[in-house]
């Protein structure tokens, strides 16, 4: 008879966390465009992923996609924005640019 579990101590296979259903990291799409997650980014550029959510929330950041309920980004897209994120000096500082102003 297999041990009794403790059901009033959280176990790491009773915690709340996201179902990953796979990572968009390697996908291409139709016209051969490569998305990454949420996740994906955040570790891309060692940020939280909180701070990508904020980002969408303010309309800052690289441009995105929602798709069923998904957040990806374009792989073009995130380059754009670290291409627009180029500096020669710490006090050039950039025009605001928001990604729902880009049509």
């Amino acid at each position: 008879m297999p041990p009794k579990k403790d059901l009033t101590t959280p176990t790491l296979e009773s915690r709340s966390t996201p179902k990953v259903l796979g990572s968009f990291d390697n996908l291409l799409g139709r016209a051969g465009t490569r998305h990454l997650t949420q996740l994906d980014l955040a570790r891309r550029w060692a940020i939280s992923p909180r701070t990508l959510e904020r980002w969408r929330w303010l309309g800052q950041g690289p441009r995105f996609l929602k798709i069923g309920g998904r957040v990806v980004y374009r792989l073009d897209d995130v380059e754009t924005y670290e291409a627009q994120q180029a500096r020669t000096s710490t006090s050039n500082v950039p025009e605001v640019s928001s990604h729902t102003s880009r049509a």
